[in-house]
């Protein structure tokens, strides 16, 4: 997909990064702060979250939609990391001191305006994803910048909030979540509205979660850090895309979404050139009758288990379903991705019909039903009645605004870097403050004590590190961004092991093995950690890293030592290692006279293959390299 020229398309760009802090308990309660892989195998209890109004008397629309749904939320949970205040059934202890802490260090280190007073406030949140139906949230600083070379981003605000509980299942009529995250703090850094190309952007965010990480006082690991993209174009609507988790991804979304906006606001142009500025809809009318005689398997199996179709006129639309003014981007494809959203298999719409093994007949009886004309177009689904009705009543309301181009909506990221429909957008309605804890006045003596801690930039932290571990730039670079840098510190600090073979392997090899396929749950840290331990303790060569992970990554074993076993890696003894290379070097004795002592590397090659990972290739390359010299020094003065 081509970029986007920011400038041209007049495109705005904001980022809301999200990370979690490194604090030991939550942001209201003294549970720890404990995550894992797993589901608690403990249902907790039930809920039914409803939208209440805000302090001026308005239902947030992005609450009222969730509420619409119907769902019955279920949480699991532990001891250890949920008590009443998760639950929602105590009200919530003082703000965590330590999580407040790191985020006016962040605040300092950005230059921003703190806030005397901090507000709790909450925000509501009806998914499910907090107990309460809110999350509360806590702004503590405006303004601010982040030099980024010659350039200067402008931060909008920062806040501390509280991270929501993590979704384990979801079907139509039930939501599934885990409590260990729910209450986590998490800092939130908002960028102004940026006019930036997509890798811009993305040298934003990463400079953002270094700047975060720089301070030693964040989570670490998958899952830790977020962003939220908002984009608009044009002058557009804002559409704020949800969870970016892997940066890699933000240039793909932002190349996505601007080529979508587009392609809706040339649909608007062309709805204009029809003289349309308002569409007229029909009603939605049942029309499982057109199909009673039908010859489609397709249309057969969706009307089973007493389904129904049901459709929509539209209004001198013809041909605008399939309008493609963007590469694969087409209204029909934003109406179908809704109607999967709402629980419905997709749409049909007269663009692409007759097809599916509907007839040319059945189209006219569904025209004649629906009473459209020549130039009007139509659609319908199929599904049960009541969820057919619902998603339909959205999918009208979706039409309507094509006159307006790309609706204000949240959407979610998928892992090919597209986005999908979400919800509608928040409002300024889902705000309220918290009644259960007072203002908090910040301290100016807390203030100076922070100050002493900001820490040094980014750049100079690499440096340092760079020559603390004698790691090239670009090693350091990827250790420092990895999320196994604690891991990598701590093997050095165990081990006899060059850095540089460590920081490789972390960030290297493991990115080989992944891109193979392996499964890299297998490799954890823990087997990362037996892994080094083991090579300092002689146990195989260095060689063999590569392949003893790949032995359980692929599940053939199950740990180092089996790993060593099954592979035959136990380290040779000098006499064996000389012995082979004895073998070879009378065997390609040929070789040796005739290219001398650019035979190393061919030789070199014989003896690591033979050797398969149970010598050290420096000690090969050692005795290698003295036994041709001393051979070539005989031969010379044998002639």
């Amino acid at each position: 997909m081509k970029s986007y020229d920011s400038k041209d398309l007049g495109v705005k760009v904001g980022l809301e990064i999200h990370q979690q802090l490194g604090t030991q308990h939550k942001l209201f309660c003294k549970c720890q702060t404990l995550q894992t892989a797993e589901s608690s195998p403990s249902n907790l209890f039930n809920r039914r979250l409803r939208p209440s109004r805000s302090e001026i008397g308005e239902i947030d629309p992005a609450a009222r939609f969730e509420f619409s749904k119907n769902r019955t939320i279920k949480y699991h949970g532990r001891l250890d990391s949920v008590c009443l205040v998760e639950a929602d059934e105590e009200p919530p202890r003082s703000l965590n001191e330590e999580a407040l802490e790191i985020g006016l260090l962040v605040a300092l280190s950005l230059g921003s305006h703190i806030v005397d007073e901090i507000h709790i406030m909450r925000k509501i949140v009806i998914d499910g994803s907090n107990t309460g139906g809110f999350q509360r949230t806590v702004l503590i600083a405006r303004g601010g910048e982040l030099k980024i070379g010659r350039r200067s981003i402008k931060i909008q605000d920062i806040s501390i909030e509280e991270d929501a509980a993590r979704l384990l299942n979801e079907s139509d009529d039930l939501r599934e979540f885990e409590l260990d995250r729910l209450g986590t703090p998490l800092i939130e850094v908002s960028t102004a509205p940026m006019s930036c190309t997509p890798e811009e952007v993305k040298d934003v965010a990463l400079a953002i979660g270094r700047l975060l990480r720089s301070t030693k006082r964040v989570a670490r690991g998958i899952g830790t850090i977020r962003q939220d993209v908002n984009i608009s174009v044009a002058g557009g609507p804002v559409v704020e895309v949800k969870g970016v988790q892997q940066i890699e991804l933000i240039e793909k979304i932002l190349n996505y979404e601007v080529s979508r906006q587009l392609a809706l606001k040339k649909l608007v142009n062309e709805l204009a050139q029809r003289g349309i500025t308002e569409l007229k809809l029909g009603p939605i009318i049942n029309l499982t009758n057109c199909f009673h005689s039908t010859n489609s398997a397709l249309i057969k199996k969706l009307l089973g288990n007493s389904k129904e179709i049901k459709g929509i006129g539209v209004s001198r639309f013809k041909g605008l379903f399939n309008f493609e003014s963007e590469s694969g981007f087409r209204l029909g494809r934003e109406l179908a991705e809704m109607a999967r959203f709402h629980g419905l298999g997709g749409i049909f719409h007269s663009d692409e019909l007759p097809q599916y093994g509907i007839s040319e007949q059945e189209v006219q009886t569904i025209r004649r039903t629906l009473h459209t004309e020549e130039l009007d177009a139509f659609f319908l689904a199929a599904g049960d009645p009541k969820v057919l009705v619902f998603a339909l009543n959205a999918l009208q309301e979706r039409l309507r605004l094509a006159v307006l181009g790309a609706p204000a909506e949240t959407r979610a990221t998928t892992p090919d870097g597209t986005t999908k429909y979400m919800r509608p957008k928040p409002g300024a309605a889902r705000m309220y403050p918290e009644t259960d804890l007072p203002p908090i006045e910040i301290q100016q003596t807390l203030l100076s004590k922070l100050k002493r801690s900001v820490p040094q930039p980014w750049e100079k932290q690499l440096a340092d590190y760079s020559s603390r571990y004698g790691l090239s730039q670009t090693q350091a670079e990827k250790i420092f961004d990895s999320e196994d840098v604690s891991l990598f510190e701590e093997i050095v600090r165990l081990t006899a092991i060059a850095p540089s073979i460590v920081a490789a392997t972390i960030t290297e090899t493991m990115k080989d093995l992944s891109r193979r396929g392996l499964n890299m749950e297998r490799l954890s840290s823990a087997i990362i950690r037996e892994l080094f331990l083991s090579l300092d303790n002689g146990l195989f060569a260095k060689e063999a890293i590569s392949e003893i992970l790949a032995a359980i990554g692929n599940g053939k074993a199950t740990n180092i030592e089996e790993a060593i076993s099954l592979l035959q890696l136990h380290q040779l003894e000098t006499d064996e290692l000389q012995q082979i290379l004895e073998d070879i070097f009378s065997k390609n004795i040929g070789i040796v006279q005739n290219k001398r002592e650019g035979a190393f590397s061919i030789l070199m090659g014989m003896i690591m293959a033979k050797s398969r990972g149970r010598a050290d290739g420096a000690l090969i390359s050692t005795l290698l390299k003295n036994k041709l010299t001393e051979f070539l020094a005989t031969s010379d003065q044998a002639t």
